[in-house]
């Protein structure tokens, strides 16, 4: 029996970063990667995790700069840490299992989307062109104060001003006087 022999080149070796790709099921290009002498991944492109990875309950890599869109909706993500630092597109944390926006990117160009079961946004130090809170179901309970649900049509706008205003107390409770002065500006017009 004759048998077939292959060159070295035949198995390909997989990169670090390919096997994680590969592992995670991102749809990501790693020819438009670059890695950071940090560890830090830059991405020309978009990246998108695969819905049905609900595995996943931490990112596996960690971002820096992605240029287009960053989807990691619908995982079991129970913090945003590894979240690309600046996004050029949109960028989608939604239906995972997050209590809190910390970790978000500091510039995101277009939305900024998030679910009902976040209840801490003080920990936001980003502002955003837009922003949609999306319910989780039809139960209108929210984990998220009244006062932010309230005014959710002007989260932009709330997370642009809220640190300057000093909104929340440095245990993330929400310090009621600056609240509704920040509240009347917005009303009166602030953008």
């Amino acid at each position: 029996m004759h048998m077939l022999e292959f060159g070295d080149d035949f198995y390909k070796q997989e990169s670090e970063l390919e096997k994680i790709i590969r592992d995670y099921w991102i749809h990501l290009n790693p020819q438009e990667c670059t890695i950071a002498d940090n560890g830090s991944v830059d991405v020309s492109g978009s990246v998108k995790f695969i819905k049905a990875s609900s595995f996943i309950t931490e990112l596996p890599l960690t971002f820096n700069k992605v240029s287009g869109n960053f989807d990691c909706s619908r995982l079991s993500l129970t913090s945003l840490k590894g979240s690309p630092i600046e996004v050029g597109g949109d960028f989608d944390c939604s239906f995972n299992n997050l209590t809190s926006l910390e970790f978000v990117p500091k510039k995101v160009n277009g939305v900024f989307i998030f679910d009902n079961m976040v209840h801490d946004i003080s920990t936001v130090k980003s502002s955003f062109a837009r922003v949609m809170l999306l319910q989780l179901t039809d139960d209108k309970s929210s984990p998220l104060l009244p006062e932010v649900i309230k005014y959710s049509d002007h989260l932009s706008i709330l997370f642009k001003y809220m640190n300057y205003y000093n909104a929340w107390n440095t245990d993330g409770s929400l310090h009621p006087e600056n609240w509704n002065i920040l509240i009347e500006d917005i009303l009166n017009g602030l953008e």
